[in-house]
């Protein structure tokens, strides 16, 4: 009976512990002010004259968790409802990702998580980073917003994953890069041919070549996995970004393909957003 009372006891205990871990970090994050930055891009190319204003602010900052983000204002969009659209779509997918990450806390670092007795002094951390970089458009048509998502989740270092959020500037609309080529045409083909011959010249000759051929085949060869949120548009070219670990050590970071859209003539939509000057 004893035993009992005192296995119930330490069960007891736990939950309370438990609790209490959660509750504080609930208690942190609202206590935490929202700290602003702001910076200013413009793109003078476009004809919309877009210019951003960046806020950034921490969701949670403890001595395990630190989870971060920054979206963008764009100000200069001729319709001042496509512009608010965009904004706020931009905004709630950012700080809604950054917000629901602090439930991947308690998995990667559970309550009362003991670490092996060999790690003298180690510690669980949790890193989450989700913010926008950068921006481009195309011929007043396109809005292409770069974003970056670092999370780290223990070891050597975290990962980053780049994706692209396309917009039509003449709706707010988000749309799928892929609806600007004719569907049944061999576009992804094309797209990744372009990009693994550029891919080859930047990693595989010169003096500081550090990839494999069969690292670039694997992750350029047309696939969906390869190509998906990871395309956008410039004012002159699609931009493809590799991810880490996809064509190259993760010491290159990501890397960045320009394919000029007078190699995509034949296959872009002629009535499509990228059709206008193809």
């Amino acid at each position: 009976m004893k035993k009992i009372l005192m296995i119930s006891l330490s069960v007891f205990l736990l939950i309370i512990i438990g609790a209490a871990y959660y509750k504080s970090t609930e208690e942190l994050a609202k206590d935490l002010p929202v700290q602003t930055t702001t910076e200013r891009q413009e793109d003078e190319k476009g004809t919309h004259n877009i210019s951003v204003e960046i806020i950034s602010a921490d969701v949670e900052k403890s001595d395990i968790a630190e989870i971060s983000y920054a979206y963008p204002i764009f100000s200069g969009i001729n319709d001042q409802s496509v512009q608010e659209k965009i904004n706020d779509d931009i905004k709630n997918r950012i700080v809604s990702a950054a917000d629901g990450s602090r439930g991947d806390v308690e998995e990667f670092c559970p309550s009362g998580q003991e670490a092996d007795e060999s790690l003298a002094g180690w510690v669980c951390r949790f890193g989450y980073d989700s913010e926008y970089e950068s921006f481009t458009q195309y011929s007043g048509k396109i809005l292409s917003v770069r974003l970056e998502t670092y999370m780290y989740t223990g070891g050597a270092h975290g990962d980053t994953v780049v994706e692209f959020i396309n917009y039509d500037l003449q709706s707010g609309e988000k749309f799928d890069w892929r609806d600007t080529f004719v569907s049944d045409s061999d576009y992804l083909v094309r797209i990744a041919e372009y990009a693994k011959t550029e891919l080859r010249q930047k990693l595989l000759e010169g003096e500081y070549a550090m990839t494999e051929e069969e690292w670039i085949e694997t992750g350029s060869m047309p696939s969906p996995e390869n190509y998906n949120t990871n395309v956008g548009f410039s004012e002159d070219a699609l931009l493809v970004v590799y991810q880490s670990y996809q064509v190259a050590p993760y010491a290159l970071g990501q890397i960045t393909v320009l394919i000029p859209y007078d190699k995509l003539r034949g296959i872009v939509d002629s009535e499509g957003l990228l059709g206008i000057n193809i």
